[in-house]
């Protein structure tokens, strides 16, 4: 698969060390959602697709002024209707090279899964140096990071997945991490929430200010 030309994550997540992942099965309390993760300085989220009613919450949130990702991105066919929707922004839990090619012809910016180094290796030869790894928890946290790393140094990576806010510093402590998704933040209140972006900020900053990336 020849290269693609895709989009650098790193400018849109750049304020935004942690994604939160939102899985909804319906659209009740979408707005209130919204705006509490708002108030607590959240400017990206992800909506998986695991559910219809996601559809209707990507259209719902379209007016909260947030940038949408959507998630559990796996079908050719959801591309298309993320594209008329006019979400731009699409994660897949694994890597699919009809899935990055199809991406590309709708306009959707592709973050795409992978879990193995066979798989960074296709990802990096089709020019995907930022990707999701998933499930990152079950992989083997950031050890099974720290040696998938070692090989592929321009890799960045936002691991998705079983993640815990107690181990935010562990996964912020590897030169890859970009950033780290999860569907914690949602379950806190508003002023833990804001608590935890900011110690993440800091401890990305932390690791960038000391020499790494």
């Amino acid at each position: 698969m020849a290269s693609i030309s895709p989009f650098d994550w790193g400018s849109l997540l750049e304020q935004e060390p942690l994604l939160p992942v939102w899985s909804p099965c319906s659209t009740e309390g979408i707005q209130a959602q919204a705006e509490r993760l708002q108030s607590a300085g959240y400017g990206v989220v992800e909506v998986t697709l695991r559910h219809e009613a996601a559809w209707s919450v990507l259209t719902a949130l379209k007016e909260q002024g947030m940038t949408l990702v959507a998630g559990s991105v796996r079908q050719l066919s959801q591309l298309k209707r993320l594209r008329e929707l006019g979400i731009r922004f699409a994660v897949s839990p694994g890597w699919c090279p009809h899935l990055a090619r199809q991406a590309q012809d709708e306009h959707i910016q592709l973050l795409p899964g992978i879990a193995t180094a066979g798989e960074a290796m296709q990802a990096l030869a089709a020019g995907y140096h930022c990707v999701k790894l998933f499930p990152a928890r079950a992989l083997g946290g950031p050890d099974y990071l720290r040696a998938l790393q070692a090989p592929f140094p321009e890799l960045r990576v936002v691991p998705t997945g079983g993640l815990q806010a107690t181990d935010l510093a562990d996964w912020f402590a590897l030169p890859s991490v970009l950033a780290l998704g999860g569907a914690w933040m949602l379950d806190i209140s508003s002023e833990e929430a804001q608590r935890q972006r900011q110690q993440a900020f800091l401890l990305r900053q932390c690791r960038v200010h000391s020499g790494q990336p």
